[in-house]
């Protein structure tokens, strides 16, 4: 619901704040003054370009990763996979997705595991030229440092990656752990294995154990689930598990005074000195003092020109299932996790923050006023593809 009322409020807007210029044709407003004339005014025409840019990419990549995975089981799609779709085309194509997805769950056995980062950083510089130019202070500063909560602040950190940070891991850099990791661990899983332990398991496993005790307590090698510990290679450690070793995503520092992160991964939320090439992976605000209307259009721009790094997603299903839909949910569903879990859900969280930014506009400059269209159109496509994004990989990361 929370969603809907972010993108269902400038449509109340539109009714709200035009009465005056309900019979006005579109000639007569753009007869009037020029949206750009206004500082607040010119920064609400950046953010609607920006975010009508970002939908449309955002359009494109969903609806073609729902499209590839639902043509890879046979189903039929609307959109041919040429120029832009449609809202309706998107949806229609992630339905066909999860169409799919079910039925390569309902196969047989069915495991997925996402593994390295899943995240997007906000456009620091956009916001800062934004901010300068809205505002007319020309000291706005692109100091990442400065602009993004610390909690969200990451970058190379040479000293220690401190108590409760990451160190940002992936299927193609696994980095020392003593924390708890969102990825494949290589050494010792104490809390439990959820995906599957391939080594010794002191606890129950569920699955292949080629030794028990008189409890039942798996006393050798485990090819399964385990409930405790888990010495080896686990697939997927349990929520609450630490992993002792390397860790092939995410590692929630957990060891006193910290750790370095090897292999040159990132830290994020804490590191013992100051970061090198520091990024933001949350909003961000420029440092300089500016009007509410300024930072929530500069917030949009900084949002819809965020760059994401994409997790890496590995299937085991039923041997029944084609070889060819494994590859296409493995090479679609990292695309689709991002924009649900970061790209999409940022975006859909700063429109509200533009409110301040379309009621300065409108109050300087009557022709503001079509940009509302645009401004509402471009956010319901975003919108519609995070929904449809949501929904294609969430059939797929749920039980």
């Amino acid at each position: 619901m929370k969603v809907r009322n972010l993108v269902a409020w400038p449509l109340l807007a539109v009714g709200l704040m035009t009465p005056a210029y309900m019979n006005c044709s579109a000639s007569d407003l753009a007869a009037q003054a020029d949206c750009s004339a206004s500082a607040s005014g010119k920064a609400f025409m950046s953010a609607v370009g920006d975010l009508q840019a970002a939908a449309d990419n955002m359009k494109v990549a969903v609806a073609t990763s729902c499209r590839n995975i639902a043509v890879a089981g046979g189903q039929t799609v609307d959109w041919d996979g040429t120029g832009t779709p449609t809202d309706d085309q998107v949806s229609s194509a992630c339905n066909a997705a999860v169409t799919v997805i079910n039925s390569v769950k309902a196969a047989g056995s069915f495991s997925i595991s996402v593994e390295g980062e899943v995240s997007c950083s906000a456009n620091i510089q956009a916001q800062a030229d934004c901010t300068a130019q809205c505002s007319g202070n020309a000291s706005c500063s692109a100091d990442v440092t400065a602009a993004c909560d610390p909690g969200q602040l990451s970058g190379q950190c040479s000293g220690q990656c401190e108590v409760g940070a990451t160190c940002d891991g992936s299927a193609t850099l696994a980095v020392d752990c003593k924390g708890e990791c969102s990825g494949s661990c290589q050494g010792t899983i104490t809390g439990g294995c959820t995906g599957t332990c391939t080594g010794t398991c002191d606890g129950t496993c569920t699955g292949k154990c080629d030794g028990a005790d008189s409890s039942g307590t798996c006393a050798g090698q485990c090819e399964g689930t385990c409930s405790a510990t888990c010495t080896g290679t686990c697939t997927q450690p349990a929520a609450s598990a630490t992993c002792d070793g390397k860790c092939s995503g995410s590692c929630k520092v957990t060891a006193q005074g910290g750790m370095q992160c090897s292999g040159g991964a990132n830290c994020t939320g804490g590191c013992s000195v100051a970061y090198t090439a520091p990024t933001c992976k949350g909003q961000v605000k420029a440092s300089c003092d500016a009007s509410a209307e300024c930072n929530g259009s500069c917030q949009a721009s900084a949002q819809a020109k965020a760059t994401c790094t994409y997790p890496t997603v590995k299937i085991n299903a039923a041997a029944s299932v084609d070889a060819k839909v494994i590859t296409a949910l493995q090479t679609e569903l990292p695309k689709l996790i991002t924009v649900a879990t970061a790209q999409g859900k940022a975006i859909v969280g700063v429109l509200g923050e533009v409110t301040g930014g379309i009621k300065a506009a409108i109050s300087s400059s009557a022709a503001c006023a079509l940009q509302l269209q645009a401004f509402v159109s471009a956010s319901a496509s975003v919108n519609v593809s995070f929904q449809a994004s949501v929904s294609a990989s969430g059939s797929a990361t749920t039980n």
